[in-house]
């Protein structure tokens, strides 16, 4: 949790860590040991839980657009 900074992140990235460990089991070859292995399975869960975080942006961020503005106009 201390990564994410929200309880209920860090619990859907736990869930979603486990199931890609369970999917990709088949890829661990005992280089290292599986706690190694697992902890690289959810750090890239946590990378791409934060480029799909970064890649929104709420609504608020928008600025409001004027009712007059015409789109079918050819910028010069």
């Amino acid at each position: 949790m201390s990564r994410v900074g929200n309880v209920h992140d860090a619990q859907d990235l736990t869930t979603q860590t486990f199931l890609a460990a369970q999917e990709a089991i088949a890829n661990f070859r005992g280089r290292s040991k599986f706690t190694t292995w697992l902890m690289g399975v959810a750090s890239r869960k946590t990378a791409d839980h934060f480029r799909r975080q970064r890649a929104t942006l709420p609504f608020s961020y928008l600025k409001p657009m004027n009712a007059s503005t015409n789109f079918s106009q050819n910028p010069k």
